[in-house]
């Protein structure tokens, strides 16, 4: 949860998106996230940060490739 939370930190506040500096590894693992079935109280919160990023930066999201 705290990765995710910094990376969604680094994201809104540099430029991230205009240099995209392993963006396909980011998308990969967030999306690796988001399919794990794990009903933990921590995965349930890890993948809110990632909807969260998704709706912030959905040239990120699945498909907007």
């Amino acid at each position: 949860m705290e990765y995710l939370s910094l990376m969604h930190a680094i994201m809104r506040t540099t430029p991230y998106l205009q240099h995209k500096h392993r963006v396909t590894d980011l998308q990969g693992t967030l999306q690796r996230i988001m399919v794990e079935a794990e009903d933990s109280q921590q995965c349930q919160m890890d993948k809110m940060i990632i909807q969260e990023i998704y709706k912030a930066f959905p040239e990120i999201a699945p498909g907007a490739s």
